[in-house]
Formats: structure tokens, sequence, C-alpha cells
């Protein structure tokens, strides 16, 4: 069997935070998104992920700046785990980042594109 992942190389923007994270941590981390932005698409990747055993699941949920959770599109066993807002409301908004099942501390990034 062979797996094939589409949009590996596809440009996820810029780099909003790396950091690393262990099993049952949570970390927060305010993102800022301008007026007049059509689509926030938001990446979080880490080390261990598919191609490694035992592999990491790390979720990503995120609120918008009203305190809102608007998208578990980030807590699935993806790697990446990608969210897709459109028509983001402008202001801070929080991405939350959990270490769901891990065996090792792991090292994630999270990448942000505006359109």
């Amino acid at each position: 069997m062979r797996v094939i992942r589409e949009n590996s190389g596809i440009n996820r923007g810029r780099r909003v935070v790396r950091g690393n994270i262990s099993m049952g941590e949570s970390i927060a981390i305010p993102v800022e998104i301008r007026p007049g932005v059509s689509t926030a698409i938001f990446d979080l990747l880490w080390k261990r992920n598919w191609q490694k055993f035992p592999t990491s699941d790390i979720d990503m949920l995120i609120y918008d700046p009203d305190s809102n959770l608007v998208s578990l599109d980030g807590a699935t066993g993806n790697s990446p785990e990608r969210a897709v807002i459109d028509d983001p409301l402008p202001g801070t908004w929080h991405v939350l980042i959990e270490g769901a099942e891990m065996v090792f501390k792991d090292n994630f990034k999270l990448m942000l594109k505006l359109k």
C-alpha cells in the first residue's frame, strides 16, 4: 500500500510560533487578524507525524475575538491539522494547541496564511 498526501508542497504562510508540547499540555496562542482579511488558513505541523512511529496527535482549536469556539477542524487525526476560516472578524484570535495523544514530547509549528 502507498499513501500519498495531496498539497504537501503548498505555501503555508508565515510561522506564528514554534514550540514544544507534552501529552495533556495546552498552549494558548494569540493571533492578530487585521480588517479586510477574507480567509485565514491555520496549519499546525509537528515532528512525530505519520512519518514516524509512535506518532503524536496534536490538536488545534480556534477561538474568535469574542471567545467563541469557531473551528474544531484542527482537532482530527490529520497531519498537518488545518482550519480555514472565511470572513474572520478582525481582532485577536486565540489558537489552543493541545497535546492530545503523545508518547514523547514533540515540537510544533503554527503557520498562518491570510488572504
